[in-house]
Formats: structure tokens, C-alpha cells, sequence
């Protein structure tokens, strides 16, 4: 029997970013479409969750969904997680309950501004931003530290 609390839940999605692997070179890679999808450079927090604890708690993943980031070939590592209700929800919740009291240091990290800005801008001089895709605000951001970055090497030379 549906619970009356989930009646109107059905529609509910929740846009994330995937890793093929729980490899630090795959994680980097998710990260970086997750941090070049957003509007700025600041700290940020990820939870990292295996499909089996979704399906555990009946969370549907929907990969159909291209992602709009500004790292290139980063749109597929993008998901839907699919027809959320209250009950999923709080799955999800206690699950990000137990990832902050582990120790297993991958499940759950904030990453602060310098180190998003160090990714970004490694991104930048790998070539790995695509302009035409990325939040106008981001790219400002992103102008602003390149900028930076090449007058600091200009007063050491």
C-alpha cells in the first residue's frame, strides 16, 4: 500500500554525477563535471554512494539525462535519480548520516575553495573546459584566477 506522505512525491528527481568506479582517477573525473556544472568556485560537499545502497533503497537511476557541465565529454557522467518519495528520501538521509561518522574518507568529503579552484584551473590547463557549455558565472570565476595565476608567474620570472 502507497504511503499517503509519498502521494504527491512520484515526480521528484534529484540531479547527480557518477564515477564508474570507486578509482580515485574515475572520482576525480565526477568531480570535476560536478564542480564545472556549478555557478562559482566555493567549498563544496559530496557524498559518495554506490548503486547497490540505491538500489537498497529503491532509488531508480535514469542515465537518459545528458548533464550540462563545462567539462568535456562530462555530460554522460551525469543521472537522474528517479521517482523519489518520502520514505527514499530518508534512505538517502540515514545513509548521509552514517557516511559522516566513517572513516572511509571517500564516502563523504568537503572539498574547499582552494582545492575546487586548484581542480578548475587543472582542468583549464588540460584543456578539458568546454566555454560554450559552462555557467557564464563559473566562467567569470574562472577568468578572474587564470588571470591571477598569470600575473603571480609574471612577477616571478
Amino acid at each position: 500500500m502507497k504511503d499517503p506522505a509519498d502521494s504527491c512525491s512520484d515526480l521528484y528527481e534529484l540531479s547527480a554525477w557518477k564515477c564508474s568506479s570507486l578509482d580515485d582517477e574515475e572520482i576525480r573525473k565526477g568531480l570535476k563535471a560536478a564542480l564545472l556544472a556549478s555557478s562559482g568556485i566555493r567549498n563544496s560537499w559530496f557524498v559518495i554512494l554506490s548503486s547497490e545502497d540505491l538500489d537498497d533503497a529503491g532509488v531508480t537511476i535514469d542515465e537518459s539525462s545528458p548533464g550540462k557541465t563545462g567539462l568535456k565529454g562530462g555530460e554522460s557522467l551525469h543521472v537522474n535519480l528517479k521517482n523519489l518519495t518520502y520514505k527514499k528520501i530518508g534512505k538517502l538521509l540515514v545513509m548521509y548520516r552514517k557516511s559522516i561518522g566513517t572513516s572511509a574518507g571517500k564516502i563523504l568529503s568537503e572539498i574547499r575553495k582552494e582545492k575546487v579552484r586548484e581542480i578548475v584551473l587543472e582542468a583549464c590547463r588540460n584543456d578539458e573546459i568546454n566555454e560554450d557549455a559552462i555557467n557564464l558565472a563559473l566562467l567569470k570565476d574562472i577568468k578572474r584566477y587564470k588571470a591571477k595565476e598569470e600575473a603571480q608567474k609574471a612577477e616571478n620570472i
